[in-house]
């Protein structure tokens, strides 16, 4: 903001928005370490947090109590190691099955069904599809294929591929569940991201992944990426080192070039100085004939030169590109004989000769010809040009002499440099010079080219600029993937754990469920078991009371056979009526039976109907108690929390408030962790300089030691796994610590190794000096009930001091 303030870029919609610096850190430190927040409130503050540390800390000079602070907070939210990495196909693939062969064509952009597979898939797009097809029972291609799906070689891709596993994850129709409906081909589509399981399958699907990409782990695809990203950087860096050479070769070009032109206006070679003193010179009297060329040194050496310079207010005009006329050239000079004007020319080192050849009276070619000679468009073309007329002039063959002799044409040659005149003039050399040049002056040609040097040189500033700039923000991109990633890593680690403890919890409850419903089964078989018991009991009595009663209707039946001979006539309704009474006894048989059957079913439903009520009964009170469970739990975490959060708190303001208090004769005292010993360099001094230099050579030495300690690439340890732990340990035959040992002795090794130890226990991403409570009797952490206890007792001491 406009008055030095920052706002927060993810809490736009809450009332505070103007931070200074260190509160706008702890804000996204506080929020990216908290558990109340959301995932990805979490995630995009840590990250703000650590663009915050890494980009604008360096150019912000905060407090650097707040600074220490906030980079702590910022390295406990991340001190938990990631987990282990899985295997993905690299360029990232993704697996899709029973698709419909009908949508397959040339190029994924080509399907134009709304319903087609590109449309069912454009929401994670794809960068390519290819089809797998399998053989059916028959031996023909089947009609659900297998798709490969590619996706963008690029963290964009890689998160797309992700949303894709996890659509299909979310509809039961992932990985998991194609496995285990293996064989029961139907029109579902099942998709996941391709694994290592994948890629090593013995199937159309392995031969294509083995064939097309290879298996990597996040972090090998990452370290791969930032190679790339430092290649890029690394050649960046190199081109713009050439820019800044080729821009100071040109600075010293220009420099030079410069110098010269100065010496050319003000020097004693300066060409209108030396013109000047040709035109106006006394040349004494030569003959007519051309004496050879000679070099222009000499030439230039012939002529008088002044002490001042003549006025600038009438410039002379030159033809720019620099020429000039040479008459009176032999044509077959143009054939390039042996001794042809190239060679009389040589030390005049001419760019080009242009042959003009002028007709006679009688309208054939003339036997004489007019040369344009072309030098170079440079001050050392302009200087040569200067010399070439300096040689005619010195000889009395310029373009006086050639004016006076108009109409006398011989074999002599006359020569000058191209002016106004010869520019103006209404012949050949006039019309040759005014379509290939044009009139100007030494300063227009000079600013002129000052400005074409100044446009290049602007350019090439403005190229590096550029470069530095791409070079920038290829930084600021690789340190926002780091951190990206790191944050992404730390968040996968945290889901997993999170969804292994869920996953561990459920199986617990589902096995004790199960456990009680096995119980509850086996103790209603036994109530089963015993009203079937209780059933036959009171059949077997029922049969004993039919029994009896059989007895007697035969009792009766003999009396009735006795009375049947005393009494014949009633011996018809007799038999009727036993007739009648057994037909009532079978029916009532029957109905017993009956009714013990119904009886039976009823104590089934019955018994069902209980069972199935308990059931209900069980699981709802299992609802309640894991509801209960869950709120319970979250209010422990949270508590337990809170009281780490004021925990840190307390021993932080314990450290700022006891540092005057607690002095080297206290129990407890504030120990800088990682900080060397300087006893045990001031003793080896001691004995290897002089006493007036030891101090020196110790702090110098123990202060590059605390130096070297900090570097990132040197971290003398070794990881050892123990009872399926891993542990670090110091790596005692290290070569810095073996030198150091035999330079210094045991004393200055063993505070290098303590130190170490140290900064790897208490910071080991920064490594940096961090204070702490010390109990420096049990050389241990102390606890706050001793910091407490300390505090007591020193303030009892001082009460009765009072």
């Amino acid at each position: 903001m406009d008055d030095g303030t920052f706002g927060c870029p993810f809490c736009t919609g809450e009332k505070k928005q103007d931070y200074q610096f260190e509160d706008l850190l702890h804000h996204a430190t506080g929020i990216g370490a908290s558990n109340s927040r959301k995932v990805f409130h979490n995630t995009r503050h840590r990250a703000f947090g650590r663009f915050l540390q890494l980009d604008l800390a360096p150019s912000i000079v905060l407090p650097s109590a707040d600074l220490e602070a906030a980079v702590t907070a910022a390295a406990a939210a991340e001190s938990e190691p990631p987990p282990e990495e899985e295997l993905f196909v690299w360029p990232w693939m993704a697996v899709l099955v029973n698709a419909d062969s009908s949508n397959e064509v040339n190029s994924l952009t080509d399907l134009g069904d709304a319903n087609s597979l590109a449309d069912q898939l454009a929401d994670f797009h794809p960068a390519d599809t290819v089809f797998l097809h399998l053989e059916d029972d028959k031996g023909g291609r089947s009609s659900s294929t297998t798709v490969i799906v590619k996706f963008q070689q690029s963290w964009d891709g890689f998160k797309n591929a992700i949303d894709f596993e996890s659509h299909f994850k979310s509809n039961r129709r992932g990985w998991r569940e194609w496995i285990e409906l293996q064989g029961d081909v139907s029109s579902t589509l099942y998709g996941w991201i391709a694994r290592s399981d994948d890629y090593n399958e013995d199937s159309y699907i392995g031969r294509y992944l083995r064939k097309h990409g290879e298996l990597k782990t996040v972090m090998q695809a990452i370290k791969e990426e930032i190679k790339e990203i430092f290649n890029l950087v690394s050649n960046l860096t190199n081109e713009t080192v050439v820019k800044h050479q080729h821009l100071h070769d040109l600075a010293v070009r220009y420099e030079k070039t410069f110098l010269v032109f100065l010496q050319l206006m003000y020097g004693k070679v300066k060409p209108h100085q030396a013109y000047n003193d040709v035109t106006t010179a006394a040349v004494p009297s030569a003959p007519r004939s051309s004496p050879p060329l000679s070099s222009p040194t000499a030439a230039a050496s012939t002529s008088t030169t002044y002490s001042e310079p003549p006025p600038e207010d009438g410039e002379e005009l030159f033809v720019s590109p620099w020429m000039a006329v040479l008459v009176n050239a032999n044509p077959s000079d143009a054939d390039g004989d042996t001794n042809s004007l190239a060679d009389q020319l040589a030390d005049f080192h001419p760019a080009d000769t242009i042959f003009l050849h002028l007709e006679d009276e009688k309208g054939g070619r003339s036997t004489s010809t007019t040369v344009i000679v072309k030098f170079q468009h440079s001050w050392g073309g302009f200087e040569n040009a200067m010399c070439f007329e300096k040689h005619f002039k010195a000889s009395r063959h310029g373009r006086k002499e050639w004016i006076e002799l108009q109409g006398d044409v011989s074999s002599t040659l006359h020569g000058w440099i191209a002016h106004s005149d010869d520019y103006n003039e209404d012949s050949g050399i006039g019309w040759y010079l005014r379509k290939h040049s044009e009139l100007k002056t030494i300063k227009q040609v000079s600013e002129e080219e000052n400005k074409e040097k100044g446009k290049l040189v602007s350019d090439l500033s403005y190229q590096i600029n550029v470069k530095n700039q791409q070079l920038h923000d290829w930084e600021v991109r690789n340190n926002k993937i780091n951190l990206i990633i790191h944050q992404l890593m730390y968040e996968k680690d945290k889901l997993h754990r999170a969804y292994n403890d869920e996953m561990g919890n459920l199986q617990r409850t589902a096995r004790d469920t199960t456990r009680k419903i096995f119980e509850e089964n086996e103790k209603l078989k036994a109530e089963l078991e015993l009203t079937r018991k209780e059933v036959e009991s009171q059949s077997k009595k029922l049969e004993a009371q039919n029994e009896d009663r059989r007895k007697k209707l035969d009792d009766e039946k003999q009396k009735v056979e006795v009375a049947a001979m005393l009494q014949k006539e009633t011996e018809e309704e007799v038999l009727r009526l036993i007739e009648k009474q057994k037909k009532e006894k079978e029916a009532a048989l029957a109905r017993v039976l009956q009714l013990e059957k119904e009886i039976d079913h009823k104590q089934q439903l019955e018994l069902e109907i209980e069972n199935l009520q308990w059931n209900l009964k069980m699981e709802q009170k299992l609802e309640r108690e894991r509801e209960e469970l869950e709120s319970l739990n979250n209010t422990l975490i949270k508590k337990e929390r809170e009281s780490n959060d004021e925990l840190q708190a307390a021993r932080k303001e314990l450290l700022t408030g006891l540092e005057d208090l607690l002095t080297g004769h206290t129990l407890i005292g504030i120990k800088r962790m990682g900080e060397l010993d300087v006893k045990a360099f001031q003793n080896v001094a001691r004995k290897k300089f002089k006493s007036e230099e030891a101090d020196i050579k110790a702090a110098e030495l123990c202060s590059s030691w605390q130096e070297e300690m900090k570097n990132p690439s040197w971290h003398p340890f070794k990881i050892v796994v123990t009872n399926g732990k891993e542990e670090e340990f110091l790596v005692e035959d290290d070569p810095k610590l073996k030198k150091l040992w035999i330079e210094y002795g045991d004393d200055v090794c063993n505070a290098v190794k303590t130190a170490l130890q140290e900064l790897n226990e208490y910071c080991p991403t920064g490594k940096y000096v961090v204070p702490e409570l010390w109990n420096f009797k049990v050389g241990r952490k102390a606890t706050m009930k001793e910091i407490v206890r300390c505090i007591m007792k020193h303030w009892k001491s001082s009460m009765r001091t009072r």
